[in-house]
């Protein structure tokens, strides 16, 4: 037997070991009860809504953000090898999280996969 331990083997069992610990519900109706939810009746069908209150808008956007936007848009140097925007924007949200390095992705599912990359996370994990 190998000494060395795989992520998916360790997490196994620690979730093995919680769920007989009783440290999970693994019930429908004991999850429900954890989120404060009512597992009787559907929100579509007359029950209560999961959300109360409104749900922001999003993007936010600043009164000075079509005019920097358009900026950028209309030098059409918009992308990482064509223009600064993208290094100035990850240097500036960089200081602003107090981080080291920050990298901009085109989008949520990019953001994921690097992060996992970051993390060292395989396929399967």
């Amino acid at each position: 037997m190998s000494d060395s331990i795989t992520r998916r083997h360790f997490v196994g069992k620690v979730s093995m070991a919680a769920a007989c610990l009783g440290l999970t519900s693994s019930t429908p109706a004991a999850m429900s009860q954890d989120r404060g939810t009512s597992t009787k009746k559907l929100a579509v069908s007359g029950g209560t809504k999961a959300v109360q209150e409104k749900v922001p808008r999003w993007p936010v956007a600043e009164s000075n953000d079509e005019e920097s936007w358009m900026t950028v848009l209309r030098s059409g140097n918009w992308n990482r090898w064509s223009g600064n925007y993208v290094k100035t924007f990850e240097e500036k949200w960089s200081e602003e999280l107090g981080g080291k390095k920050v990298l901009a992705v085109s989008n949520g599912t990019a953001a994921l996969v690097t992060a996992g990359f970051a993390v060292e996370i395989a396929p399967h994990d």
